[in-house]
């Protein structure tokens, strides 16, 4: 596993993650797409029926757990 300095390199692991998670998710949401800005709220907008979900890509050097473990589904960080 990688490990990540602070600053340039960590925030080009950050991306780097976003695009992955996209890649991930494209074949089953088509129409998801990046955020528009790097300053935004959330980083991927994944149109899902009559609804956008925003999302948030976190960097962790640990492997984390998808169960959201009674977290409301609109509250869930990955």
């Amino acid at each position: 596993m990688l490990e990540y300095e602070a600053g340039k390199q960590a925030s080009i692991a950050g991306v780097a993650n976003e695009h992955v998670v996209l890649g991930i998710l494209l074949p089953f949401f088509p129409n998801a797409m990046l955020s528009a800005h790097q300053q935004s709220t959330h980083d991927l907008i994944i149109p899902h029926e009559e609804i956008y979900i925003r999302a948030q890509v976190k960097t962790s050097k640990k492997s984390i757990s998808f169960l959201t473990r009674g977290r409301e589904p609109d509250d869930i960080t990955i």
